[in-house]
């Protein structure tokens, strides 16, 4: 089966979700640890100060101020930052011929994986930029 031609608009409104989603899914491959497993229920690891440590290890902190609104743009963990950064590179390399060799297997790998660790069929999940593009696709 071959993959669905892609218009220049669709390519450039799914390229910056793909590059986002692959640097999620690749970002703990990369050396960085994972985050400590826990048998505690959901309310407790809320409270669990120990834990909230090392999920902010994750985070670049800002000096100065303490940013609580995130209406433009939401913080990357330093992970995904670090893959964003590499795979935004490799597009910028490649071009076009990765938009038409590579994307679609590679959005397609993206859903399966965000699918698989929420334990749902890939047919439940829609990848978009925010909220508003959500509601309109």
């Amino acid at each position: 089966m071959s993959a669905p031609l892609l218009s220049r608009r669709k390519l450039l409104q799914h390229s910056l979700l793909l590059s986002g989603s692959l640097a999620a899914t690749r970002a703990f491959a990369d050396g960085w640890p994972a985050l400590p497993q826990s048998d505690l229920s959901a309310v407790e690891l809320a409270a669990d100060e120990a834990y909230w440590r090392s999920v902010s290890a994750f985070y670049k902190k800002t000096d100065g101020i303490v940013n609580l609104e995130h209406g433009y743009w939401g913080k990357m963990a330093l992970p995904v930052e670090q893959s964003y950064i590499e795979l935004t590179k490799m597009v910028n390399h490649q071009l076009s011929f990765y938009a038409r060799k590579d994307w679609y297997g590679d959005s397609k790998d993206s859903v399966n994986a965000v699918a698989e660790s929420l334990a749902v069929p890939p047919e439940e999940i829609a990848l978009t930029r925010n909220a508003t593009e959500a509601m309109h696709n």
